[in-house]
């Protein structure tokens, strides 16, 4: 997205009443670096959505990387389309949406990217095709002024604000450094009680991360799947681990689910142990 203002440092808050996130796409990944999303989640992080496409001619080659390195470090992952309604049917940048996410585990609904012309209209029939009575709608405070309401959780820029605008189901607020991310990145303000996770979602997530963490008997092969940074891994490792545990002590889990972190973390434990011994 482009809409915000550069800071010198963002402000890394998360309280009971607002989730810290960031957005990405592949422009926080200049000259093919990676993001070290382990090292995202230490700093804080909560919440990420990723681009996965644009129109109907354009996908972000580190998507699914992007997707895989997020849910790893215990980060909730959503999926953005940019849209161009001047270009393209609705239909058209469903069907093109929809293959650019076939086949990759998400956690959040998606988010339409809403910023190059002013078509109601066609807004609308994109979230009627979309289907999904918990995506998002995305532009800012100017344009969703002009626009309306379209009836879907609002996510709008509004560069400056210091903390999530009432009615808003997240609010854009500056672009910074966070570690892990080569240059800067969109933060984010997001609303736990508002389009998040149901619990399902955690259930898959969490599904997912102890399959990609028991699945390891080697730092290597570790590694390999989830980090491709020349930065310090085992640093990673334990970043991760501290990802993990901030999951479990946020609340909002079912018994299960939060016996299925301590598992996840005794398999972290284990796996570090090993290599420290090794």
């Amino acid at each position: 997205m482009t809409f915000g203002i550069r800071l010198k440092l963002p402000v890394l808050t998360s309280t009971p009443s607002v989730v810290w996130g960031i957005d990405v796409s592949a422009f926080q990944h200049p000259n093919g670096a990676a993001i070290d999303w382990a090292q995202v989640g230490l700093a804080g992080v909560k919440q990420a959505y990723i681009q996965a496409s644009q129109g109907t001619g354009v996908l972000n080659p580190y998507f699914a990387d992007d997707v895989a390195g997020a849910r790893a470090a215990a980060i909730p992952v959503g999926a953005y389309h940019l849209c161009y309604p001047a270009l393209n049917t609705p239909a058209a940048e469903v069907a093109y949406f929809r293959t650019a996410i076939a086949g990759v585990t998400l956690d959040l609904p998606a988010m339409l990217d809403d910023e190059t012309k002013l078509d109601k209209a066609w807004v609308l029939s994109w979230f009627a095709l979309w289907g999904d009575t918990k995506a998002l709608h995305y532009s800012d405070a100017s344009y969703l002024a002009a626009l309306g309401s379209v009836g879907q959780p609002q996510w709008t820029a509004r560069p400056g604000a210091t903390g999530l605008y009432p009615g808003d189901y997240a609010t854009q607020y500056a672009s910074a450094p966070v570690p892990g991310i080569v240059g800067n990145v969109d933060l984010d303000y997001f609303d736990p009680a508002g389009a998040g996770m149901t619990e399902a979602q955690m259930q898959a997530f969490l599904d997912g991360l102890a399959k990609t963490i028991s699945g390891q008997t080697s730092f290597a092969g570790w590694m390999a799947s989830v980090l491709t940074t020349e930065q310090n891994n085992f640093n990673s490792l334990a970043a991760i681990e501290k990802s993990v545990a901030a999951l479990g002590s946020g609340g909002g889990l079912t018994a299960a689910q939060a016996a299925q972190v301590s598992a996840i973390q005794a398999d972290l434990a284990a796996l570090i142990a090993s290599l420290k011994n090794a």
